[in-house]
This record gives structure tokens, sequence and C-alpha cells, in this order.
């Protein structure tokens, strides 16, 4: 077993317990509904996420992480973690994302990924190695390096940890397993290549009174919008100093987005439930990327009606 190409160490018998522990202990493998719907998410979410890591250069099973920490989903954690990457708010503000009563883009799924890829690649700067980046995830960059120095360790696997933080690194090794030979464990399911939905942008400087008035315009379901931008927490979006805020929608409104829908909101989808808008805002600036816009938009064109 392997994780970003750091060999386990199943010769010692307390790595080996763990790792079992992980597969045949944990629950992993006794609802297969569950593992059945993890593959659906991480087909849906690696295309979104994998070119990110490549872009930072970090090792792909980087997103096993992700995995575990909310089975890609915008998840809450009692502590106050959200989003995919579980990122905490002083986190996710250190590496630049942006949290406040209207917005927090810990729940867009690209820009989080890119503030844990800032974190992940700070740990490994100072931690060098990819087992020890993961264990720091959970335990914190500083944390890690106490324990190394106060117990003269080289490795990850020499550590003596709490639970929490031991069990965390076996359970990313275990998912990535699990997930990439499912046929080891009686699961008849592999990984089906899936393509990220075609989406638009659209670039908004100017306050928003409602999401229908933007979704109208886009002719748009407002369900899809909100949940294609899950970062806008509240139906309205002030935004008197002119920040540019970039709004994605998907080119084709009437393809089945279920399950989009319940992993970026957080609760099950059947389509076609979306109440019809009704009323048109005037006076709001928006942007289109020139290469998306949709028929008949101007580069630059005022919504009304």
């Amino acid at each position: 077993m392997h994780f970003c190409n750091d060999t386990l160490p199943l010769d010692n018998i307390e790595v080996k317990t763990a790792i079992q522990k992980e597969f045949y202990e944990s629950g992993l493998l006794k609802n297969k509904s569950s593992v059945l719907l993890l593959f659906a998410r991480c087909e849906r979410w690696f295309p979104f996420i994998e070119p990110v890591l490549k872009q930072y250069q970090l090792p792909e099973d980087i997103k096993y992480i992700a995995v575990i920490e909310s089975h890609l989903s915008n998840v809450t954690s009692p502590m106050g973690a959200k989003g995919f990457w579980q990122l905490l708010p002083q986190t996710a503000q250190n590496f630049g994302l942006e949290i406040n009563d209207f917005v927090d883009e810990r729940l867009d799924v690209e820009k989080s990924t890119i503030a844990a890829c800032k974190y992940l690649t700070q740990a490994y700067n100072e931690l060098k190695n990819w087992t020890l980046v993961a264990a720091a995830y959970n335990y914190g960059i500083n944390g890690i390096k106490y324990q190394m120095e106060k117990q003269n360790a080289t490795s990850y696997h020499q550590l003596k940890l709490n639970k929490e933080t031991k069990e965390f690194v076996y359970r990313i090794i275990a998912y990535k397993t699990l997930l990439s030979y499912p046929e080891h464990f009686g699961i008849k399911r592999k990984f089906k290549p899936r393509y990220k939905p075609t989406l638009r942008n659209i670039k908004i400087d100017s306050s928003i009174t409602d999401i229908r008035f933007l979704a109208k315009h886009l002719n748009c379901p407002t369900l899809l919008l909100k949940a294609f931008n899950p970062w806008l927490l509240k139906n309205e979006l002030p935004n008197s100093h002119q920040k540019i805020y970039t709004f994605k929608y998907p080119v084709y409104t009437n393809a089945d987005y279920s399950g989009y829908i319940s992993d970026l909101l957080g609760y099950s989808y059947t389509p076609n439930t979306d109440t019809p808008d009704k009323i048109i805002n005037k006076d709001t600036l928006i942007q289109t990327d020139s290469a998306n816009l949709p028929h008949n938009h101007s580069k630059q064109q005022y919504i009304s009606q």
C-alpha cells in the first residue's frame, strides 16, 4: 500500500493492525450503498479537484483527504469547519477565502481546493513528507513538528499521536485502497469516466438584491444557480465596494444535476421541483466571459425588464 509514493510499512504490526481496523471495524465496508454513493461523488468531483492539485504540483492521492473529510459534500462540522476540505474560518481566511454573513467561499469546491493546496504546500515545505503532511491536516503543522522533535522520530509511522490523527491518516489510505480496488472487497463497481458539466461564468461587480433576478436574466432555474454557487449564503449580495464575483451556471439547464445539487447544498433533491422565476431586477451591471457568452448577450449589459 502506498500514499503519495510513501510505502506503508505493513511489517510493523501496529501499522498493519491500524489499517485492518479501518477496513473491518470502522464501518467502511458495512454499508455498501454508502460506498456506491461515494463512488458516484468521486466521479462527479474528482474532475474538479484533480486539475487544481496538478496546478499546484501536489500528488493526486491528496484528493483522498477531501474524501474522508466530507465524503465530497458541503457539510459543516460541530467545530465550524465547512466544505469539501473542512476548513476552519481562520485557516480559510489565511489562505485567501472570503467569509462573512453573505459569502462563504469554503463552499466553493474549486476555491476551497486552492486554499487547501496552499496549506498543504506550506506543510510539505516544512515537513518534507506527504504522510506527515496528511497528519498535519488533522493535527496542525506545528503540532507534528513538535511531536517529531519531542519523540525524535524521522517518519510518521514512528510517531505516537492521538487516536483521531492516527485513524485519520490510515483512513485516507483505506479509502484510497477501497476506491482503487473495489473488487478486492466484493464491490462490483469501478470508476466510470465523467466530465465536468459545461458551465458558463458571469462576473458581477454590483449588489444583487435577489438571486432570482439574475437567474431570470440567465434563463437558469434559481435552484441551479444557487447550487452551483453555494458560497452565496443568502438570496442577496451587498457589494458597495464593487468587488467582482464570478457566478457559474450550467449551459444545459435541462440536464439532471440532482447529484451535484445534493452534494453542494447538502440535501436530497428531486429534479423539476424548482419554483419558476417571476421577476427580474433592474440596473444590475453584469459581465460574462467573452468565450462563454449566452445567446444574444453582449459583453456588458444591464439586466432590465
